[in-house]
């Protein structure tokens, strides 16, 4: 991890804010760690990664102030090594968060090439030099930037840009797979947790900027963005218990690729199926319960999800999600429309009908009948 740049040969002022920033996310995660609730193992992976970017930030501090050299010289530049472990414990967090039965496969080995890499060329450039020649790669790794740390800047901007396309595939997954499970959204849960990723992901490049930078008003603007951006990871995690609650116990998917059933059932099962489906949400009115899931809706039917999910998307063509929510549209348009209800409030009525949030229901609502809720009412009652 690239910290603060030093400026001449007295220590920067803003190298011992990174000290105490590095020392705050290192005793967070201590305590993030030992927290027993619910035994989450999303919570384990994230106090790792921000042990890991406390620790890099921590050591790369104390590099600029000569401490490491003079008291633990086989440390120097190990920042860099922690550096490159950090982009895949943030792809493994995104998977142990979105999904409670995630488990680690011998496969993953194959992402730690990049840390062992890092720790040869660190092992074979860094610890055989001698203390002067170490006291003089300090002071001019930011002055000139020789190849090593110029390769390791590469190599973290590339496994940066690898694992945000993978955390975003597994995102893009998450939606997709709950669709077909979950009659309500978590977007406005997983918001925090985006935003947590983006910070984590884009606090490096503003780090690499800094080091590359050679005006000190620059270097000490950036300083203060990376700095905020450390604070704000805490901040999130401290304000937003569903970070290390997990989205996995409130509405966990498998996130894998679903491959098309090759024992399709007949029609005429699916749509027996589908016709106990439509007649028992109708009695019912299960679709007015905000938590229904297909798992649920299986169990009241005595057949299986897949059954059920394959019957609603085949013959009604849309997804649990779009399925279940077209039933409360209907249910919310009687009562915009209904002089029973004239005193309800339009998210009252998208409460009533089911939606878990005003804006769960606004954007329903608008997908299908393309007017928001008010703008229907308006119109029919014109």
């Amino acid at each position: 991890m690239i910290a603060a740049k030093a400026m001449d040969m007295n220590t920067s002022w803003y190298t011992y804010i990174l000290i105490y920033s590095s020392t705050q996310l290192i005793l967070f995660s201590t305590i993030l760690f030992f927290i027993k609730k619910n035994n989450i193992k999303a919570n384990r992976i994230l106090a790792l990664l921000l042990f890991c970017i406390g620790f890099g930030l921590m050591l790369d501090a104390l590099d600029e102030t000569f401490f490491i050299l003079e008291n633990l010289p086989v440390l120097v530049s190990f920042s860099m090594v922690i550096g490159t472990i950090i982009p895949f414990i943030l792809y493994l967090y995104t998977k142990a968060y979105l999904s409670n039965s995630y488990l680690l496969s011998k496969r993953y080995l194959f992402h730690l090439v990049p840390f062992a890499i890092q720790f040869f060329l660190w092992m074979t450039n860094v610890t055989s030099l001698s203390y002067e020649e170490k006291r003089q790669y300090i002071d001019q790794r930011h002055v000139a930037l020789e190849w090593y740390p110029a390769q390791f800047l590469v190599q973290l901007v590339i496994l940066l840009a690898f694992y945000s396309f993978l955390i975003g595939k597994d995102i893009n997954k998450y939606h997709k797979q709950a669709k077909e499970e979950y009659s309500y959204s978590n977007r406005n849960i997983l918001n925090w947790f985006y935003g947590l990723i983006a910070i984590i992901v884009a606090a490096p490049f503003v780090s690499i900027t800094q080091t590359l930078a050679n005006n000190k008003k620059d270097v000490d603007i950036l300083f203060v963005i990376f700095n905020t951006m450390l604070l704000l990871v805490v901040i999130i995690i401290i304000i937003r218990p569903e970070i290390y609650r997990g989205i996995a116990l409130m509405a966990p998917v498998e996130l894998k690729e679903k491959r098309k059933s090759s024992s399709s059932l007949p029609e005429s099962k699916k749509k027996q199926i589908f016709d106990e489906l439509t007649d028992y949400i109708d009695k019912e009115d299960a679709y007015l319960n905000s938590k229904i899931t297909i798992r649920k809706l299986s169990e009241a039917l005595n057949t299986n999800t897949t059954y059920l999910s394959q019957a609603i998307n085949d013959i009604a063509n849309q997804s649990f999600f779009d399925f279940v929510n077209s039933y409360r549209i209907e249910h919310a348009k009687k009562m915009l429309v209904s002089d029973q209800f004239s005193k309800y409030t339009i998210e009252a009525i998208g409460t009533e009908s089911g939606f878990v949030s005003k804006s769960a229901f606004y954007n329903s609502f608008k997908k299908f009948n393309g007017l928001s809720p008010l703008q229907y009412k308006n119109k029919i009652l014109d």
